[in-house]
């Protein structure tokens, strides 16, 4: 089978979208079906991805709000369904111009008998008015979708998008996202003191609210990550907090293994699952992370792979990882039911077999 995917960015650029994306790609080849890529770029090109598929680098020429889109593009969408005998068409999603390309050209597709499913990530929030619009016309045009993959039951059931959709029993596919392993083994079996949260340095992802709870504290934090913050977050740290601005993936999961903890501090639900957690995991090292009601929750379950607090709830935050400094036996139990949560849920080959049974 001949897939397509429609996407924002493809690695090298990287965040979980783009490593989800890589995943199915790595999925698809080796069930010997050929693979498309359509994304964005700083120029148009053509080329060989690392698994032998081929990835079409659309230039962005415009971006509005964080949506990048393209009038070629959207004009020349039916030459490459037809010229690579596309059948299956994932379109990651938010993403307002992919899904309005696959939308405007509903019937072509239909004809062709094309699948179109929605690799659905996270809602559209912090976007106010703007985003509330998006969400409505979406809802109202859902019907070009045969499938909408989610990560986890949680997210379907708590987004105000998904949730009440009709016919949602035939719609929706729960496939946990997975992740590369590493290599990398945990470092140390007793807790240390040392921490990590990974992420963009954005708004939502609550680094803010890390640093505060954690100032001038016996633990160290380390922040691995970049963005438009990294100064006001540079500017409000004390010592203890440890800032790894550009480093790479291997760099990133050798510093994870030397580190006890996971701490989660996002605000809100953009953040939908949580690709760090899964790395964590995978490395046997339990997570702390805020009740957001969405996959994070599937993921990090209290006394069972990890500890939750309320969001943004700093004396609550510090007792949990407090409680796991005092409490050796608890530690070691978390450790231990994180991998194999892991073993059970989230390999990549359940998420391979998931996804081309689909």
């Amino acid at each position: 089978m001949n897939i397509l995917q429609l996407a924002k960015y493809y690695p090298p650029v990287y965040g979980g979208i783009e490593l989800v994306e890589k995943m199915m790609t790595k999925a698809h080849r080796e069930n010997d079906d050929e693979v498309y890529i359509c994304a964005f770029s700083t120029e148009a090109k053509r080329e060989e991805g690392e698994f032998g598929e081929t990835i079409l680098r659309i230039e962005e020429k415009m971006n509005v709000l964080n949506a990048p889109f393209s009038l070629g593009f959207f004009f020349h969408f039916t030459d490459i369904v037809k010229e690579q005998q596309i059948k299956r068409i994932y379109v990651h999603l938010p993403n307002p111009f992919m899904h309005e390309v696959v939308y405007r050209h509903r019937a072509f597709l239909k004809k062709q008998n094309v699948e179109v499913v929605a690799v659905y990530h996270s809602d559209i929030v912090n976007k106010s008015v703007l985003g509330d619009l998006y969400n409505w016309y979406f809802k109202n045009s859902i019907g070009v979708y045969t499938k909408i993959i989610v990560s986890s039951a949680q997210l379907w059931d708590s987004s105000p998008v998904l949730s009440p959709l009709k016919a949602s029993a035939s719609l929706r596919a729960v496939i946990p996202f997975c992740i590369e392993e590493s290599g990398c083994e945990k470092k140390h079996s007793s807790f240390n003191k040392k921490l990590i949260s990974i992420g963009r340095l954005v708004p939502y992802k609550g680094f803010d609210f890390l640093i505060r709870a954690f100032n001038n504290t016996p633990y160290e934090l380390n922040i691995v990550g970049d963005g438009p913050l990294r100064e006001k977050l540079q500017s409000i740290a004390a010592p203890n907090i440890k800032f790894h601005f550009k480093i790479g993936h291997q760099q990133k999961n050798e510093l994870l293994a030397s580190c006890d903890l996971m701490i989660v501090g996002s605000k809100n639900r953009a953040e939908a699952f949580g690709m760090t957690i899964v790395e964590s995991f995978a490395q046997s090292i339990p997570v702390i992370a805020p009740m957001l009601h969405t996959g994070v929750n599937f993921l990090v379950q209290q006394d069972k792979t990890g500890l939750i607090y309320e969001v943004e709830n700093e004396k609550q935050l510090r007792e949990r990882v407090d409680q796991l400094e005092k409490d050796p036996q608890l530690y070691e139990t978390l450790s231990k039911s994180c991998r194999e949560f892991y073993n059970q849920n989230l390999t990549f080959e359940k998420f391979k077999k998931n996804l081309i049974n689909l």
